[in-house]
């Protein structure tokens, strides 16, 4: 048996072998690189694979047979006299060469197998909230395979300007998963938030409460696409499933169905494929107009940025321009009009809600049954304090989508938004239980929560959604410790969060006047309050700037009474339905609002007290014995 090994070796055979694995090694990652940079077909870097494992056992027969020497190539001939130390003294340098190149090869190939690959969080408060927020209670993921994050899949053009296309592959694919009976998938917004994470898949999974989670990445050169989709098991980082697709954008809308068809597949035993309907709509016939609202639907998403949202405007209206029955471009055309004074400066809003308006009514009529466009409806009647008419909408969308957990949280927020906190929490909880990594959501949970009185689990959802990448929970802590008597700590909470925060309040951007607005509402000093009521009433009177979410929320905050009612009346569209959702909880300057003598006229003149009498009370407000509560015959505590 020694001889044979020695006859082995003499041979070259373990060198051979030994090369042939490490140079095979080499060419495959240099397949892969090749087929991602010139969108060579799927198949390739497999096919170099299979041919590289069929040429292995050719290479060690030649090694036997033949050698290489200074004549040329010759026959090996058997020497029964080889001297075993012999050659090992006059191999053991090549070979050592080549044992330290395999071990580097399994070293490296094996940390590949079992690392998880790191990324970075652009949650926008995540160092805060390790310094800042109570310890939150534990969470764990679920053990069936029936939940599910997409997370945004990474940009692989070559000048790395697409991300936008590939955000927008993604986002779609998500849509699609929706669609899926029996698999929960987390948010668009909260899973979006570990764009570019350096956290694990399975501390994702766990944040996000989902047992899988979907990445990939998309590389477009001109009208051809490449996508990439890996399905893994959160915990373990273990790959469940992977496939490349190569196609036009005529056919990407394909590709998004193909992925989420198999991701149907692969979690078959905790739920039941969607039959024969389609998963992935095609929303338009121009690859045109689908790029230009993704990169439009992209914008939206930002939302914060002076020219963010009039930008996506313009794509948006090139979207419907090019075409006109593109339902989904009208939908978002619609509610970026909508964001856009809340998030932009503007002179005046009509304009802006005009359109949104617009856009809305083409939603219906091309889609009379869409709850989406009804919703749009819903929000715009609310924007301009027409309560009731908001909430009888909104009760239409849920008839449209009975099922739809978006239709339960739109009608439970509107709820909110006039006090009714004991009607829509139920709604609100709903459909947080099919959605419950929705940061949005969970900040008007926290709100009614508040409202409500429950500080404990208001404190809760707040955390969560701050957690999950949703910055206005922040305030909401704030206005907790105000509650519960800590003005220092809230002070100190809502300081050390500038730097995160302060994007959000424009009016407030420069840290200074963040410290005064501190000061002004947190630690209710007299001086900081003049200063700070003196800097928004200043604001709120310059031309080129129209009242803003932030100026109707300082003059909430600091309870000015008559002023926040004035204002209110006069700009009904300064997003005044949230800054109304805030209205009723317990804070001292809340308290003085409700109680103002004005209050029951002002609350008749905006349509408050004829929602209340057809969708109910708040608790705060109490209609007085024998009366509707009409002509001010109510009493708010």
């Amino acid at each position: 048996m020694l001889k044979f090994f020695v006859e082995l070796r003499r041979r070259s055979v373990f060198r051979v072998a030994g090369g042939y694995a490490v140079l095979a090694w080499l060419l495959i990652q240099l397949a892969i690189a090749l087929e991602a940079t010139l969108l060579l077909p799927a198949w390739f870097d497999s096919g170099v694979t299979v041919l590289l494992i069929l040429g292995f056992p050719v290479a060690v027969i030649l090694a036997w047979a033949f050698e290489m020497t200074p004549q040329g190539i010759k026959r090996t001939d058997y020497d029964p006299d080889a001297d075993p130390d012999h050659e090992h003294l006059r191999l053991r340098v090549a070979d050592g060469v080549i044992a330290i190149a395999l071990v580097a090869l399994v070293g490296l190939t094996t940390w590949n197998l079992t690392r998880e690959t790191p990324r970075s969080v652009e949650v926008p408060l995540g160092e805060v909230a390790a310094s800042a927020l109570t310890e939150e209670p534990e969470r764990t993921v679920p053990e069936g395979p029936s939940s599910i994050a997409v997370l945004p899949f990474a940009d692989m053009s070559a000048a790395q300007d697409q991300a936008y296309f590939s955000d927008g592959i993604a986002e779609e694919i998500l849509n699609a998963l929706v669609r899926i009976d029996g698999l929960r998938v987390a948010g668009r917004t909260s899973a979006f938030a570990f764009k570019g994470s350096e956290r694990t898949l399975s501390e994702i999974g766990e944040t996000l409460n989902v047992g899988h989670i979907l990445e990939g990445s998309v590389r477009k050169d001109g009208d051809r696409v490449r996508i990439t989709a890996t399905l893994i098991e959160a915990d373990t980082g273990f790959n469940l499933w992977s496939d490349t697709f190569n196609e036009t954008l005529d056919n990407v809308w394909d590709t998004q169905e193909q992925i989420a068809r198999a991701v149907a597949r692969e979690l078959k035993g905790m739920m039941t494929e969607s039959g024969g309907e389609r998963l992935a709509d095609q929303l338009t016939d121009d690859p045109v107009a689908y790029d230009l609202f993704l990169r439009g639907r992209d914008l939206v998403n930002q939302a914060w940025g002076i020219d963010t949202l009039p930008r996506a405007v313009l794509f948006l209206q090139q979207a419907v321009e090019r075409d006109p029955e593109f339902v989904a471009a009208w939908e978002l055309l619609s509610y970026a009009n909508f964001l856009l004074p809340t998030y932009s400066r503007v002179q005046s809003q009509d304009p802006y809600m005009a359109t949104a308006e617009e856009a809305a009514r083409k939603v219906i009529a091309l889609e009379p049954t869409d709850p989406a466009g009804h919703s749009l409806i819903a929000s715009l009647r609310l924007a301009d304090n027409r309560f009731a008419e908001a909430l009888k909408r909104s009760a239409l969308v849920r008839k449209l989508g009975p099922d739809d957990p978006e239709a339960n949280y739109g009608h439970g927020y509107r709820l909110s938004v006039i006090g009714n906190s004991r009607d829509a929490l139920p709604l609100l909880d709903e459909a947080l239980d099919a959605n419950p990594s929705s940061g949005l959501w969970l900040n008007a949970q926290a709100v009614a929560r508040l409202n409500a009185g429950d500080l404990e689990g208001a404190r809760q959802s707040a955390e969560r959604s701050f957690e999950l990448g949703f910055p206005g929970a922040a305030f909401i802590i704030g206005d907790i410790m105000l509650i519960e008597g800590k003005k220092r700590a809230a002070y100190d909470y809502l300081i050390e969060a500038y730097d995160s925060l302060s994007y959000i309040a424009p009016e407030f951007a420069d840290r200074d006047q963040w410290v005064l607005a501190g000061r002004a509402l947190y630690l209710e000093e007299k001086p900081a309050q003049a200063l700070a009521l003196r800097r928004v009433t200043e604001a709120r009177a310059a031309p080129e700037i129209a009242m803003s979410t932030s100026i109707m929320n300082a003059l909430l905050s600091m309870g000015e009474a008559e002023l926040f009612m004035e204002a209110f009346e006069a700009e009904p569209y300064a997003n005044g339905s949230y800054v109304l959702s805030r209205l009723w909880d317990g804070r001292e300057a809340t308290t003085k609002i409700r109680t103002h003598p004005d209050f029951p006229q002002w609350a008749d003149q905006v349509g408050l007290v004829e929602a209340w009498q057809q969708f109910g009370w708040p608790e705060k407000c109490t209609p007085r014995s024998g009366t509707d509560g009409s002509d001010g015959q109510f009493t708010c505590v």
